[in-house]
């Protein structure tokens, strides 16, 4: 059974997966996406997180003009559906945080700059202009580094020069769990450590200005962090 937080956080973090969904997917008016859209759900049905993605599904079909198809793949604590993610074939609708076109309020553009970093300007806006009220403010801060074969990719983020060939002492290198066996391509890796410490260290920038922005503009604050994702059970 899950406890009250981690309850908490299975449904926040159905709302980080399709929030990223919706405001950050590639897209363009003309080719994509190209086939039907398929939103996996690590929770059961009728659980909090899938009741979240179920409602995000109806709000992005008349968006994308494709059928919106929620999977859901339970068991272990989410990896079930992280390791069905991962196996998924290359089709081209995964894609870096890096120049995309992106869904925002309803319109496809371009964004130029480094996706994590629009989390962070748009969550910096949004304080702002809410400073003098009460507000509940969620930032999905999802990087490529934990999707995949994204991890075998190098980072491009303003902390890749410094990483580069780096030791990571504290990064555990160890035998692959069963969980793991489809991340066997960058498991241990050199790469995939360095990967995964540019784009932690990109969010951990957005958290910093986040917080910052938060201490500027008011005197008392209410905060909880999980940059990542869930915590994890009780």
């Amino acid at each position: 059974m899950l406890g009250a937080r981690s309850y908490l956080n299975a449904i926040m973090g159905g709302i980080a997966h399709v929030i990223a969904l919706l405001a950050l997917t590639p897209a363009s008016a003309q080719n994509y996406p190209t086939q039907d859209v398929r939103l996996i759900c690590g929770y059961p049905a009728g659980s909090g997180a899938d009741i979240i993605v179920r409602y995000y599904a109806e709000k992005l079909r008349p968006i994308l003009g494709r059928t919106v198809i929620v999977d859901n793949k339970v068991g272990a604590a989410g990896n079930i559906a992280t390791e069905y993610e991962a196996r998924a074939k290359p089709d081209g609708h995964t894609n870096e945080f890096y120049n995309q076109e992106i869904i925002e309020d309803g319109k496809v553009r371009k964004e130029a700059g480094y996706t994590t970093d629009l989390w962070t300007k748009n969550g910096v806006k949004f304080i702002e202009q809410n400073k003098d009220r009460p507000f509940f403010l969620y930032l999905a801060y999802n990087g490529p580094y934990a999707l995949g074969g994204l991890m075998m990719n190098q980072s491009k983020n303003r902390h890749a020069d410094y990483y580069r060939g780096k030791h990571f002492a504290s990064f555990p290198v160890d035998a692959m769990h069963p969980w793991q066996r489809n991340n066997k391509q960058f498991h241990n890796t050199q790469n995939a450590m360095e990967r995964t410490a540019c784009e932690v260290s990109g969010v951990d920038d957005g958290v910093g200005e986040i917080m910052a922005t938060l201490k500027r503009l008011l005197a008392s604050l209410l905060a909880h962090i999980d940059p990542i994702g869930t915590l994890g059970p009780d």
